[in-house]
């Protein structure tokens, strides 16, 4: 759980420092950030 939450915030600030089209490659796949928010909330 750790592990995917530590993941998921270096993708997430990967994408923010570097929007590029992978940006849009995950959210169609799966976006990290309202995974993220869920996880949060």
């Amino acid at each position: 759980m750790n592990r995917a939450a530590v993941e998921i915030s270096a993708i997430k600030l990967i994408i923010s420092r570097i929007p590029f089209p992978a940006n849009h490659q995950g959210a169609k796949h799966d976006n990290p950030e309202e995974a993220a928010q869920k996880k949060t909330d």
